[in-house]
């Protein structure tokens, strides 16, 4: 999954993780952000938000399951191979089945080269 930081991602990923509690493993691809990893940063900016919490108050036999299932792997679209490790690559290329993008540039002072790098190359980069 992608996006998860954002709003939309949220709301996909909680709905996944209530809706299709037996799933494997969920991988979210977080960008990298100065002094803070993608795992704290999956646990502060998502795990934390109101959504989650209201979700795991009504459903604490999901905590452990997302804490065993959810994966942060560090990644950007924008960048040449997701800017991933390439065991990271390999992991994803070999495990992943089913993907879900909700990243996007939500900036509509962006330039429209740079929103398309993110909300059309950034798929296209990702198949």
């Amino acid at each position: 999954m992608t996006g998860c930081t954002g709003y939309l991602g949220k709301i996909i990923l909680e709905k996944v993780l209530r809706s299709c509690s037996d799933f494997k493993k969920v991988y979210v691809l977080i960008r990298n952000k100065k002094g803070t990893t993608v795992a704290k940063r999956l646990h502060r900016d998502i795990f934390n938000s109101p959504i989650f919490q209201h979700l795991f108050q009504t459903r604490p036999e999901l905590v452990d399951v997302v804490k065993e299932r959810v994966i942060a792997i560090q990644g950007d679209l924008i960048m040449g191979n997701l800017g991933m490790l390439q065991q990271d690559r390999d992991l994803l290329i070999n495990e992943v089945n089913i993907i879900i993008n909700s990243a996007a540039s939500i900036d509509m002072t962006e330039s429209l080269r740079n929103m398309l790098q993110i909300d059309y190359l950034g798929p296209v980069r990702i198949l």
